[in-house]
């Protein structure tokens, strides 16, 4: 899953607990990277990024380090 957020505790538990439409079905959501960023405008070009082909490569690197 790659997204953004104000709060990621918060949004940690609102995925874990159901809560969110995108990924209620599943549970056990863990974070393994995380940029902040000054404005919203920002991390919303970044997230755009991560969900394209060389974002996605990027983050399976980066989880791949992680294990």
């Amino acid at each position: 899953y790659v997204g953004q957020t104000a709060d990621l505790p918060k949004r940690l538990e609102q995925h874990n607990s159901g809560l969110s439409l995108w990924t209620k079905r599943r549970t056990n959501w863990s974070v393994i990277f995380f940029e902040i960023f000054a404005t919203r405008r920002e991390a919303l070009t970044r997230e755009k990024w991560l969900k394209s082909g060389v974002g996605r490569d990027f983050l399976k690197n980066v989880s791949r380090e992680g294990s």
